[in-house]
């Protein structure tokens, strides 16, 4: 069977024999074009499964594609390019990270450290949202100024602007709520907290749990299963408080833009004084 029919039938039938064939078909392609790019086979292997996870999964649109080897090239180099920015991101951060763990006040900032640890996240719930999640873009998933400001839809010197007013914001917090001895942190020193302390190494076995519990929640002790019936419930609140608020304020805008209507048009039709005749009864 060409590629169309093979296609065909993994889609009517879920045939898993006919998508081991197209994968057993074009795997060396797809691994060649990827390795010439990023040049690392391991992450050639991640690029070519990462490729047919998704003709897998838009193989109901891709069936009729007349020739598939070009999806499959120009999907390849896409995913390989993307990878390549990743690790080159994961690079420089990494050794944006190790030049400053060679300054001298990084020994100081983990020192420092127990003082505000408390306050981390009460100083990043204290932001905006748009500012809060500017920050975890940077910080956390590491992401480019540009990437920030596609993922916000604005400029990227704006998106630059609104992580570095973030910073300063939570420097005040911490001002009147981090260390007890009343030092003022620095900037350069909330920027290594965001780097090196939003994100800690968890227990080996514990993604493997979460995973578990979370598709099959019968599985989750009473306790957890307590507390996601509180999370739900209280984001069910949120959401409503949200609607509520939003549908009062369409209200009051719709009032207001009303009354300016009636204003405008009463100054344009002024009333007939008390007493006064119309000007073809006077004439007659």
């Amino acid at each position: 069977m060409d590629d169309a029919q093979l296609l065909q039938s993994y889609v009517e039938t879920g045939s898993s024999e006919a998508f081991t064939a197209l994968t057993s078909k074009h795997v060396n392609f797809v691994y060649g074009a990827a390795l010439r790019l990023v040049r690392d086979r391991h992450v050639a292997e991640e690029v070519t499964q990462a490729v047919f996870i998704v003709l897998a999964r838009k193989a109901a649109t891709l069936r009729h594609e007349a020739v598939l080897s070009s999806w499959l090239l120009s999907t390849t180099r896409y995913a390989a390019l993307g990878q390549m920015k990743i690790n080159a991101r994961r690079k420089r951060h990494e050794r944006r990270a190790a030049e400053m763990a060679k300054t001298e006040w990084t020994e100081d900032a983990e020192r420092s450290w127990p003082q505000y640890e408390g306050e981390l996240d009460g100083a990043l719930a204290s932001l905006r949202e748009t500012d809060r999640k500017a920050i975890l873009l940077r910080f956390y998933e590491h992401k480019s100024f540009d990437e920030i400001a596609a993922v916000l839809g604005t400029a990227e010197e704006a998106a630059r602007k609104r992580v570095s007013r973030a910073v300063e914001k939570l420097r005040g917090y911490f001002r009147v709520n981090g260390a007890a001895d009343g030092r003022t942190i620095s900037s350069t020193m909330i920027t290594y907290y965001l780097y090196h302390k939003l994100a800690l190494t968890a227990p080996p076995t514990l993604g493997n749990a979460v995973a578990t519990v979370a598709l099959q929640p019968t599985m989750a002790s009473a306790t957890v299963d307590q507390m996601a019936s509180q999370i739900t419930h209280h984001l069910a609140v949120v959401q409503a408080k949200w609607v509520a608020t939003s549908l009062a304020a369409a209200v009051v805008l719709c009032v207001a833009g009303g009354a300016a209507v009636f204003n405008a048009l009463g100054q344009n039709h002024p009333p007939t004084p008390t007493g006064a005749q119309p000007r073809d009864v006077q004439n007659r």
